[in-house]
């Protein structure tokens, strides 16, 4: 079976908003905002997205190639599960995901990226954390 990677929803509020998103890690109170390129991504990998498939549906979406964007995406991929907002998963990846609609011409591409911010850690995070959720050792 095809590994997947898949958002880690359980503690991690998030919106898309403009194809922008912001996310919220429960367990650290760090947010990020994402560009429409990188939330396109998290969109997809909500579900759970392999790296071909969010490359393909990207180059659909922007104007670049799926062999452009290939290594932007497995970058980004990477980056969220250092953060530990996405994880690897054996489940298949989603069959359909919907794009939003196109303007008439295609946005112009850029690689997927996201700002973090820790200033406002302490009142994010949740205390104590949700049920399930495994308290950080220091």
């Amino acid at each position: 079976m095809t590994q997947s990677v898949v958002a880690n929803t359980e503690f991690i509020a998030s919106k898309v908003l403009d194809g922008e998103a912001i996310l919220i890690n429960l367990q650290t109170g760090v947010y990020y905002s994402f560009n429409p390129v990188a939330g396109l991504i998290w969109s997809m990998a909500s579900g759970s997205v392999t790296t071909e498939a969010a490359s393909d549906l990207i180059s659909k979406h922007f104007d670049v190639s799926t062999a452009a964007v290939m290594a932007d995406v497995q970058s980004f991929l990477d980056e969220l599960r250092a953060e530990g907002l996405a994880r690897i998963t054996e489940r298949p990846i989603q069959t359909t995901i919907e794009l939003p609609d196109l303007p008439t011409q295609k946005p112009a591409y850029s690689r997927p990226s996201f700002e973090k911010f820790t200033d406002m850690m302490e009142m994010f995070a949740l205390d104590p954390p949700l049920p399930g959720l495994a308290r950080k050792q220091d």
